[in-house]
């Protein structure tokens, strides 16, 4: 459906168009592949003309950079709401780890990844930009975590950004649905149950 441009300031029209895009972008990158679909296949499937794309974005690739960033941006955005308390860090860590699994299992964040792996060859700079930013929004705060709680010597780690790194591979089930290899929902559940233990004792957490 055509967006309509009553009662709205050509600033609202623009921002709804770009809104609309980046959503019909990302159905269709996930459907069809970041090869596969081009900017035309989207332009007529989002009925955003391929001049206002561009205006917005340069090419495919910054394009994808922003759809990329929305969905990095989700995430961070629900890891924001888990409280990380010190004085209860294992409790913590275990209702973030179980905040994390639920997204990082969902199809949008799986096939972002696997486009990305896929395409890193091709687009260096994206992918780079992407994995920092990343990094500095979903491993930031954890790693922000970790370096308290080592302070305080209520956690034994002589790195915490490698320790909130092995963390984000541990909640998203090693990579497992990356490679479809995931398993029932009650199996992934029981080993992430597993891993946050082994991680927890490991660290020295109580």
């Amino acid at each position: 459906m055509p967006i309509s441009k009553k009662n709205k300031s050509p600033q609202q029209f623009s921002e709804e168009r770009v809104d609309v895009l980046l959503s019909v972008a990302l159905q269709e990158f996930l459907a069809l592949g970041f090869r596969a679909c081009s900017l035309d296949h989207i332009s007529r499937q989002s009925r955003v003309s391929k001049v206002t794309i561009y205006r917005h974005f340069a090419n495919k690739e910054a394009l994808f950079e922003a759809v990329a960033i929305q969905v990095t941006d989700e995430i961070a955005a629900a890891v924001a709401t888990i409280t990380l308390d010190p004085e209860a860090p294992a409790d913590s860590l275990r209702a973030l780890g179980r905040q994390l699994h639920g997204l990082f299992v969902k199809p949008r964040y799986t096939e972002i990844m696997r486009m990305l792996i896929a395409e890193s060859p091709h687009m260096p700079d994206i992918s780079l930009r992407l994995r920092d930013r990343m990094l500095a929004e979903i491993q930031g705060r954890l790693t922000a975590f970790f370096s308290d709680l080592i302070a305080r010597g209520a956690m034994e780690h002589p790195d915490p950004a490698h320790a909130s790194a092995i963390f984000g591979v541990l909640a998203g089930g090693a990579f497992r649905g990356l490679f479809g290899a995931r398993g029932s929902r009650a199996k992934e559940l029981a080993r992430l149950e597993a891993d946050m233990a082994m991680f927890i004792g490991g660290c020295g957490i109580s």
